[in-house]
């Protein structure tokens, strides 16, 4: 089903009732199928481009995660990757940091897992940056969906989770992490915090670089219920614990704002809030690309997701593949600038029955 903006649904399938309503499919009559795609898109451009854009997608962290075929979840965008970034930004709330992270790409990867993540790490950094080994497509996704920060789930490895470096380039901005507990233990927020130049605790970690605030804070004062002292998202708490890693609470540390009247860390030595609003341009790319081109082929799942998101044009490149198989979600946000601003299809790009696609233009 293509669906452009749901109330002129009916409008355009009156006024062309030869579009396929179960399937939008470029492949047979390339002609007419390009004829139709353009001609739609112009008009609703022309009709519908004059309310003002949701720019939220232009100023979010824009992240890619690719999960590999051993993660045996039938469904890891809705039971993991999904609900890992609703608590990031839930944290991103909660402590003060100044944008969202938004998800514009899940990708399953064939992968031969080790118990070395690092290796994981190192293999998928070479697909990300490079457009080599195992994981080479991944250079031409991210590029076709502006991906900021790119994140890798695998089944098993050791550790848990790793970010490249503390303190990274947008370059190098990849990290890694395993299933186990992904969500609960806000394993996706904290190894981009990771990157972001996030450190733990200073009893686990007294390092200070690169910042001497960017420590994660372990409550002394306060427990759970079992008895374990409460951490921000950055901390583990095993310090404090006696060796046992405790699940954090929604907060990054900041001396701003408190959590059931205590501070969430100090000025000095626990500010990782402060480190990721002042990092934040370091791995945001450009706000908009003037133009992004389709010119790599690409398989949206079933249960994946995609959006990409543009200024001006946004051009599939006619005889490239791009598919979407049912019960995927492709969303294609475009902010337009003049009339002759617009979303071009060609043949090659199929939206098969049961899956979204959504092309939103706006002004």
């Amino acid at each position: 089903m293509l669906l452009i903006r749901t109330n002129v649904l009916k409008q355009w399938r009156k006024r062309m009732p030869y579009l396929e309503k179960k399937s939008i499919n470029t492949k047979p009559s390339p002609m007419k199928q390009k004829i139709i795609f353009s001609i739609l898109l112009l008009w609703l451009g022309k009709s519908h481009a004059q309310q003002p854009c949701d720019t939220s997608y232009t100023t979010d962290t824009r992240i890619l995660v690719a999960y590999t075929d051993k993660v045996t979840d039938p469904n890891p965008l809705k039971s993991m990757i999904q609900p890992s970034i609703d608590n990031m930004n839930l944290a991103y709330k909660n402590s003060g940091i100044n944008h969202n992270a938004r998800l514009v790409r899940a990708v399953r990867i064939n992968y031969t897992e080790t118990n070395d993540l690092m290796k994981s790490l190192y293999d998928f950094r070479e697909g990300v940056v490079h457009g080599t080994g195992p994981f080479g497509q991944l250079k031409d996704l991210r590029r076709c969906y502006h991906a900021d920060v790119c994140v890798l789930i695998t089944k098993d490895g050791k550790p848990t989770g790793i970010g490249w470096e503390i303190g990274v380039n947008r370059d190098n901005a990849v990290c890694a992490m395993t299933s186990f507990l992904l969500v609960p233990r806000f394993t996706m927020a904290h190894e981009i915090g990771h990157l972001y130049g996030c450190r733990h605790e200073v009893a686990l970690d007294p390092n200070n670089y690169p910042f001497p605030y960017g420590h994660g804070y372990v409550f002394t004062k306060l427990k759970d219920k079992q008895g374990h002292y409460l951490h921000t998202v950055m901390a583990y708490g095993s310090v404090a614990n006696n060796g046992v890693t405790t699940y954090p609470i929604p907060y990054f540390s900041t001396p701003n704002l408190t959590y059931m009247g205590l501070p969430l860390g100090t000025a000095s030595k626990e500010d990782n809030a402060r480190v990721i609003n002042e990092r934040y341009s370091t791995l945001k790319g450009p706000v908009l690309r003037e133009a992004i081109t389709i010119d790599k082929p690409d398989l949206i799942k079933r249960n994946q997701t995609a959006e990409i998101i543009a200024i001006k044009q946004l051009n599939h490149i006619a005889g490239v593949s791009y598919t979407m198989e049912a019960n995927s979600t492709t969303v294609f946000n475009l902010q337009v600038t003049s009339d002759t601003d617009r979303i071009i299809l060609r043949p090659g790009f199929h939206a098969k029955a049961g899956s979204y696609f959504k092309a939103q233009i706006c002004k």
